[in-house]
């Protein structure tokens, strides 16, 4: 347990010395919950403009996904096909969207398409279609 400090028993050098501790745990308090103070405030204004900087930000990029069946053509690709349909900010790679396209349509290879075959592809678009 601490010990009482008595600061009517203490010499004028004491004393001093006292004060002057008793000053710097005052001083770095104070810069302690100033500090704390500061760091709340950029955390809550930082939530705020990112919340709103990415509400804005997803009303411009809101894209729906829509189903399209397409006739393959003579000498088509499913990677010719993912080039046409395939949308970059949505699919890492060619090689994705052509997955998602072979689990759509239940086809065992995504090499075995033929000429005047009907499949169905995604696609997306910022037009929301009724």
């Amino acid at each position: 347990m601490k010990e009482k400090i008595r600061i009517h028993e203490m010499d004028d050098r004491e004393y001093r010395r006292y004060q002057l501790l008793r000053k710097k745990r005052l001083e770095a308090r104070n810069k302690t919950i100033i500090f704390a103070f500061i760091f709340c405030f950029m955390f809550v204004l930082s939530f705020l403009f990112r919340t709103t900087y990415s509400s804005a930000n997803h009303a411009e990029e809101m894209k729906y996904k829509y189903f399209k069946v397409i006739s393959v053509g003579c000498d088509d690709t499913l990677w010719d096909i993912a080039g046409q349909y395939m949308d970059s900010s949505i699919y890492s790679s060619k090689k994705a969207y052509i997955d998602e396209v072979v689990r759509i349509n239940g086809l065992k290879d995504a090499s075995v398409v033929k000429n005047g075959q009907k499949i169905t592809v995604p696609y997306y678009s910022t037009e929301f279609i009724q």
